[in-house]
C-alpha cells in the first residue's frame, strides 16, 4: 500500500529520534500532577473486529499492586465489553474502582488516522485523578476536549515515584497491533502546586509494526534486532 513521503519521513524520524532532551531544573517541591502527550498512527482499522485496541496504563508507583489508571481506545471493557469509543478506568490492584465512558462510541474507521491526546494523573493527597484530554483524530474529530476523569484513593501527596518509562512499558496494542503503524509518548511533564517543574521530551516508542523496518538500514537492523522485532497480537 502506498503511503505519502511525509508520513514515511515522519516514521523514520520517530524511529531514529533525536537525543533526549529534558528541560527545567529538579525541584524539591512535591509533584502533584504529571501529563503524558501521546501520538498513535493507525494504518487501517478494521470495524468488523474493533481493531486496533489500544490500552494505556499510568501509575503513581512503578507497579500495579496499588492504584493506577487504565485508558482504552476503540473499546470499553467496564462493566462489560463494548466496541468503539474510549474509556478511562481506575483500578486498585486487580480490582476495578471507577470508570468513565466517552460520549463518542464510534469505531475508528479512517485509514492513516492520527490520534493525539494527553493522559494526566493528579493527586490532592486523598484522591488520585486519571484524565484523558485534548484528543484529536480523523475518525472522531476532537474528543475528551474538556477531560474525562476516573478517580481512586491516593497513596500520598507526591507523585515523585511516577515513571514515564513504566507507562510506556505497560501500554499495549492488545488486538490488531499490525493495524497500528506506531504508538509513542512524545513528552512527559511534571507539575508542582506552583506550576510546571520540568518537561521530558524523550520519545518513548512502545509499539511499531514490523513493516517499519523497511525504513531502517540493514546494519542498524542487525545491530538492534530485538528493538525492531516485537511480539504482536493479530486480529482475525
Amino acid at each position: 500500500m502506498l503511503r505519502s513521503a511525509g508520513f514515511a519521513a515522519l516514521m523514520l524520524f520517530v524511529l531514529t529520534g533525536n537525543p533526549s532532551a529534558v528541560f527545567g531544573q529538579t525541584s524539591e517541591a512535591p509533584i502533584v500532577r504529571v501529563e503524558e502527550d501521546w501520538v498513535a498512527y493507525i494504518r487501517n482499522p478494521d470495524e468488523n473486529v474493533a481493531a486496533p485496541q489500544l490500552v494505556h496504563v499510568i501509575s503513581p508507583l512503578k507497579h500495579l499492586d496499588g492504584p493506577y489508571g487504565l485508558i482504552e481506545f476503540n473499546h470499553r471493557s467496564q462493566p462489560s465489553f463494548q466496541e468503539g469509543g474510549f474509556q478511562v478506568q481506575s483500578w486498585q490492584g486487580d480490582d476495578p474502582y471507577d470508570h468513565r465512558t466517552s460520549a463518542e462510541t464510534n469505531l475508528l474507521d479512517s485509514n492513516y488516522d492520527k490520534l493525539t491526546y494527553t493522559i494526566a494523573m493528579e493527586t490532592d493527597g486523598s484522591q488520585l485523578k486519571f484524565t484523558l484530554k485534548d484528543g484529536r483524530s480523523r475518525s472522531w474529530g476532537r474528543f475528551a476536549h474538556s477531560g474525562v476523569t476516573a478517580v481512586a484513593p491516593a497513596v500520598g501527596s507526591d507523585l515523585r515515584d511516577y515513571s514515564p518509562d513504566f507507562s510506556a512499558a505497560k501500554t499495549t496494542v492488545n488486538v490488531g497491533a499490525h493495524r497500528a503503524e506506531i504508538v509513542y509518548m512524545k513528552a512527559a511533564r511534571y507539575y508542582s502546586s506552583e506550576g510546571l517543574v520540568r518537561e521530558d521530551l524523550t520519545p518513548r516508542v512502545l509499539h511499531r509494526y514490523l513493516e517499519l523496518i523497511q525504513f531502517v538500514s540493514l546494519e542498524e537492523y542487525e545491530a538492534n534486532a530485538d528493538y525492531f522485532n516485537i511480539d504482536i497480537t493479530e486480529a482475525p
